[in-house]
């Protein structure tokens, strides 16, 4: 796991892992034929103020992947542009898992590289609030790990 996020005056706990996958808005053989490979599909990619994320690395590292004309900057802008048919991107499958407009692209890129460290933070002062309290209590018991 990553180091521990430095910023004051925060709380901060490891939460899990997001792992990701590469999602579709319909039967991806459709669109790119049963024998499709990474490199034949659309890809919806970010843009240059985004690109050091783990997501955005993940596509570029695709050899021949067709980057799309779509840039986005946050994995939310993604996922309603791939429901939209707009292309194909990594989307977490913690949140895509929920939305029946989404499919999951069966690809070889291993659990362990699409994977990243989840962190609560909040605010120090804010600890004791029970809004804050609930909300927290209520993201430790999300399946980070288990989706999929």
């Amino acid at each position: 796991m990553p180091a521990k996020p430095r910023t004051s005056p925060t709380s901060c706990r490891p939460s899990g892992r997001a792992v990701s996958s590469s999602h579709c808005s319909f039967d991806p053989t459709v669109l790119f034929g049963p024998a499709s490979g990474a490199a034949h599909k659309v890809w919806i990619g970010y843009d240059d103020a985004h690109a050091h994320l783990p997501q955005a690395k993940w596509v570029q590292s695709i050899k021949g992947a067709r980057q799309g004309f779509l840039r986005v900057a946050d994995a939310g802008t993604a996922l309603e542009a791939v429901a939209c048919g707009l292309g194909v991107s990594f989307l977490p499958r913690l949140a895509a898992a929920g939305d029946a407009r989404l499919r999951e692209i069966i690809d070889d890129l291993p659990i362990s590289a699409r994977a990243r460290s989840v962190w609560l933070l909040s605010h120090v002062d804010q600890r004791m609030r029970a809004s804050v309290s609930v909300t927290k209590d209520w993201l430790m018991t999300l399946p980070w790990d288990d989706v999929g």
